[in-house]
């Protein structure tokens, strides 16, 4: 009885320590692969600030950074194209309108924008929405519920709701505020 008790307690130890140490090689396989994902970001904001075009990238071996690559060409595309006549205030803007205009697949935009900012296409069309609203509320003295429009929201209410949750005030609170930082 005593020998099966060893035996059991000893493959209990064995299993743990196995787990252990597999969690920690998927830890440091995590890690380098959000090192290599935050290399890669960085080397694209370099090229970007410092005006080099994404075509005189050094071609690469590596499947996932070559695939990495062109998502984030792919990205930087898409937004190009949002900003180009505000595409993105366009309230009839939708995943089928930017898939056929960049001429790839549902899928793989949604991967390149979630790669690239972390977020969904329609919280990165939102983004720019807001930041569009920001300024339009600092800078005019619009009626809210037409900025809304202008910035592509079919939906005053919607529009409410995303400003509030994202800015934790409404529209209204944050131009009173910007207008008495601006005086200040």
């Amino acid at each position: 009885m005593m020998v099966l008790n060893n035996l059991l307690f000893v493959t209990i130890l064995s299993i743990l320590f196995l787990s252990l140490l597999l969690s920690g090689i998927l830890f440091y396989l995590y890690r380098k692969q959000q090192q290599r994902s935050r290399e890669l970001f960085l080397r694209f904001k370099m090229q970007e600030a410092a005006g080099v075009k994404q075509e005189e990238t050094e071609p690469t071996d590596n499947p996932v950074l070559s695939s990495e690559i062109r998502q984030h060409e792919l990205f930087v595309r898409l937004h190009d194209y949002l900003l180009t006549d505000r595409n993105y205030t366009k309230s009839d803007i939708d995943t089928s309108v930017l898939v056929a205009a960049l001429s790839t697949n549902r899928s793989y935009l949604f991967e390149a924008v979630k790669l690239a900012t972390g977020k969904t296409l329609q919280e990165y069309i939102n983004h720019l929405r807001l930041k569009e609203a920001t300024h339009l509320l600092e800078t005019t003295d619009e009626v809210i519920e037409s900025i809304a429009i202008i910035c592509g929201y079919s939906s005053v209410r919607t529009f409410y709701r995303l400003f509030r949750s994202h800015y934790n005030m409404s529209p209204a609170a944050y131009r009173k505020m910007a207008r008495e930082h601006v005086i200040t």
